[in-house]
């Protein structure tokens, strides 16, 4: 009996030994690149606004057509940015006071943003 329990206890110590852990990476995971903007193109986000219909807004540069979406980053070229900058409308500037127009002045039709 005793035997058995010797042999029990061994088994039993043999099964306990002490085992490495698991490596762990040496480093962390690397994170998903984003996809890079080809050369003369930036990533903007057309903001939200009342001019621009449900289906998205349409512009044209050089023969190529473009639907931009508010609220998705996308990547366009230069110029249609430029086009963007150029959509200008004048809008009143009116004294909170009096509630009369003080003068005019000029703000973006479309805004956007650089992602």
């Amino acid at each position: 009996m005793a035997d058995e329990l010797e042999q029990l206890v061994a088994e039993t110590e043999a099964d306990a030994e002490v085992k490495p852990a698991p490596k762990k990476a040496s480093r962390a995971p690397k994170a998903k690149s984003t996809p890079s903007v080809p050369k003369g193109y930036v990533k903007i986000q057309l903001e939200e606004n009342d001019e621009i219909p449900p289906t998205g807004l349409y512009l044209g540069l050089n023969g190529r057509g473009y639907l931009l979406k508010p609220g998705e980053v996308v990547a366009v070229p230069t110029g249609l940015v430029d086009i963007l900058d150029n959509a200008v409308m004048t809008v009143p500037q009116v004294d909170p006071n009096t509630r009369r127009v003080v003068g005019y002045r000029d703000r973006l039709r479309y805004p956007y943003r650089k992602a």
